[in-house]
């Protein structure tokens, strides 16, 4: 454990806000850290978006600001400092993360939790797409799918989720979800994946269960394909 690795008075660097660190952002709070631990919280985003929400945003569930919580308060109330960046490169010899703004942190003990990026970064014109991960990311989704409406007036807007994962799964249902409370028949959804099957780590029962419901929903799957450019 982090508390067990530090000296009093050790220098604490955590590198994200992920789940994680939230739990450290705990322990501190309540004491269980040595004391004098001089303990930093560095996120690209002071507004940290709750994971278990996020996708009740996208189905209209939830407003934007029902689904973050600010993390200097949190920073402040853990006894720790809060710094709003990203982390360019480290120096493990010389235990120093240095900022895409050049300034430097020291650190005894460092830890990263910064959530999890797509796979298919090198895929032609994956940089038009709207990625959900980090999970930062989902929040411009919305406003995403306000501006194809836009752009197609009164047509179909034409939706596309890769990935039939659970992630996957769950947000074309909240999309559905959107546009079912619009009252707009305007959006035609499809799940795209190379699987076999939707929700592959899963059971089988699962599976069918998933496809039955997709299908209900009127969201479209295509499978076996694996997507090459966008």
């Amino acid at each position: 454990m982090a508390s067990e690795a530090l000296a009093p008075g050790g220098r604490l660097l955590l590198v994200g806000s992920g789940h994680a660190h939230l739990f450290v952002m705990e322990g501190l709070g309540n004491g269980r850290f040595p004391a004098g631990v001089q303990a930093t919280l560095l996120a690209p985003y002071q507004l940290h978006p709750y994971s278990g929400m996020v996708p009740g945003l996208l189905g209209g569930r939830y407003q934007p600001g029902e689904v973050v919580f600010d993390l200097e308060p949190l920073a402040r109330w853990a006894g720790a400092r809060f710094v709003q960046g990203s982390a360019a490169s480290v120096d493990l010899r010389a235990r120093v993360v240095e900022l895409e703004t050049g300034e430097r942190f020291h650190y005894d003990l460092v830890s990263f939790a910064i959530g999890a990026g797509p796979p298919g970064s090198s895929i032609p014109g994956v940089g038009t797409a709207v990625p959900v991960k980090p999970i930062e990311r989902m929040l411009n989704v919305v406003p995403a799918l306000a501006r194809a409406m836009e752009r197609t007036g009164g047509r179909k807007v034409e939706i596309v989720v890769v990935g039939a994962g659970a992630a996957g799964v769950e947000i074309a249902f909240n999309l559905r979800a959107r546009y079912t409370l619009l009252s707009s028949s305007r959006a035609r959804i499809t799940i795209v994946d190379g699987a076999s099957q939707p929700l592959r780590d899963r059971s089988a029962a699962a599976a069918k269960l998933a496809r039955r419901a997709l299908t209900q929903h009127g969201i479209g799957l295509r499978l076996g394909s694996e997507v090459s450019e966008v």
